[in-house]
């Protein structure tokens, strides 16, 4: 059992900031298409209610807007969202926790980037493949797509944001 040498650990490292930089890309995809998804048309689009729309969306967090998406997304997409949703709080809440004593020898630190680009299967390494997954979805779809429904599914969702919060007080 060797000690891992600097280099690998930079991989490491750059590894599990390309899996949680993916999440991000894809919270703030998802907060855009949250921002266009109850326009009917685009006349109906205003500055105004635009500003308000994103600064409800970048006040939610990736699981809050996912659910808030849940009336304009098919139900297969709405999965694969929520198992993002999953894997990214597992990669900022868990993965360095339960593995951080995995990183003093140099075939830990192989696993874990295996873990991380996906070619080791665990029951918590649903990592960064996975994550990948509804963000491109999202791209090839786009978020007019998402708009794209005239009526929401089921009933709105209501969110308390910072602003409202402030407003109440």
């Amino acid at each position: 059992m060797s000690t891992p040498d600097d280099d690998l650990v930079k991989e490491l490292f750059a590894r599990f900031g390309f899996a949680y930089y993916e999440s991000e890309c894809l919270h703030r995809g998802l907060c855009n298409a949250y921002v266009l998804a109850p326009f009917e048309t685009p006349g109906h689009v205003t500055a105004p209610r635009v500003d308000e729309r994103m600064a409800e969306a970048f006040d939610m967090t990736l699981g809050q807007v996912v659910e808030a998406l849940r009336p304009w997304t098919p139900p297969t997409f709405h999965e694969q969202l929520a198992e993002a949703v999953d894997i990214r709080n597992h990669l900022a809440h868990r993965f360095w926790f339960e593995r951080i004593h995995l990183g003093m020898t140099e075939d830990g630190v192989h696993g874990l980037i295996a873990e991380l680009i996906g070619e080791k299967t665990t029951p918590s390494s649903r990592t960064c493949l996975r994550v990948r997954t509804p963000a491109r979805a999202l791209r090839v779809h786009g978020t007019t797509n998402l708009a794209s429904r005239t009526e929401p599914a089921s009933r709105p969702v209501e969110h308390k944001t910072a602003k409202s919060l402030r407003l109440a007080s």
